[in-house]
């Protein structure tokens, strides 16, 4: 089973979103929030160009929509979906998912692509944005306006339905908060649930508050 790793945001700002997206594309797009099918251009970073540089000649020509030039590297297929969040109405979970599992790696190592996704963060208004690394666990790389770097270990439990939240240890009320959130948003759109997330404090850097 390959790796569908995705970049997450929490926001109640639709528009800013669509428009982000629309501007970084180089096709006209009709974007639902129903597992749209994008190609996003990102500035070149040494993670995408050894992405491109890995893929074989027949792969490449069925993924029209990936090459490089001017210093740009186009990305797709990412689905995007959108989902209305019951506990916090009026925000939505806005799942950005890689197609493949490569691109799921490309996701996760790419400075330039991190920096999209922080990007529009701020042009959204997003509460929160993070990575969803799948069994690697979470990385959250926003909260409310500040970069950050605080990693989660996801543990499933098929036989207990409830959401188990559980600390290795308590950092600070900025951790607490975002963690509390993510117990909120993480589930949606998965068909299974979370017995508990565990915050790794070891992985903190310094934190503005």
């Amino acid at each position: 089973m390959g790796l569908d790793y995705s970049y997450v945001l929490v926001s109640e700002q639709n528009e800013e979103i669509k428009n982000f997206i629309i501007k970084h594309s180089e096709e006209k797009i009709n974007i639902s929030g129903n597992d749209d099918c994008l190609c996003i251009s990102f500035p070149l970073d040494a993670q995408i160009r050894e992405y491109f540089e890995n893929f074989d000649a027949d792969w490449k020509s069925k993924c029209l929509c990936d090459f490089m030039h001017d210093n740009i590297g186009r990305i797709g297929c990412i689905y995007y979906s959108r989902y209305a969040i019951d506990d916090l109405p009026g925000y939505y979970k806005h799942e950005f998912t890689a197609a493949i599992s490569s691109m799921s790696r490309l996701f996760e190592n790419s400075p330039c692509i991190k920096k999209w996704f922080i990007d529009l963060s701020r042009a959204s208004n997003s509460i929160m944005t993070y990575m969803d690394l799948e069994d690697s666990g979470i990385k959250l790389i926003y909260d409310k306006g500040c970069e950050t770097d605080i990693i989660y270990d996801v543990y499933y439990d098929y036989e207990d339905d409830k959401t188990d939240i559980r600390y290795k240890k308590i950092c600070d009320d900025t951790a607490v908060a975002a963690l509390d959130l993510i117990r909120k948003v993480y589930s949606i759109g998965y068909e299974s649930d979370i017995k508990s997330i565990t915050q790794d404090c070891g992985a903190l850097k310094d934190m503005p508050h």
